[in-house]
């Protein structure tokens, strides 16, 4: 999908962004605990924190591990930081082989 060029709003994206129903969700894992996946592009994850947790400052590693088992390694930093839920934005993302199968699953869902 390519951005709207012509839109410059807050919520203007340069990648597709898919969004998960909570039975479909994947995890992220951070510092040995696992987070529900609100949405992801190739580019960011947004996850629930509901019990504040506190978040790396810096750099870090993390596994998001997929409905049917896959597991892939993402690096990234947190850019927003609210009461139930931490944005993190990628560095080293979720391959675009992925996000397309995960997006037709969700379709068939």
């Amino acid at each position: 999908m390519i951005a709207d060029e012509n839109y410059q709003g807050r919520e203007r994206r340069n990648s597709f962004r898919l969004t998960f129903r909570a039975d479909r969700s994947p995890l992220i894992k951070i510092n040995g605990l696992s987070y529900a996946v609100i949405d992801m592009s190739e580019n960011g994850i947004r996850f629930y924190n509901p019990f504040n947790h506190p978040m790396p400052d810096d750099l870090f590693t993390a596994q998001v591990v997929f409905q049917d088992g896959e597991q892939v390694k993402v690096m990234g930093r947190v850019i927003r930081f609210e009461p139930l839920m931490v944005v993190i934005y990628l560095v080293q993302g979720i391959p675009s082989q992925r996000m397309l199968a995960e997006q037709a699953l969700n379709q068939k869902q």
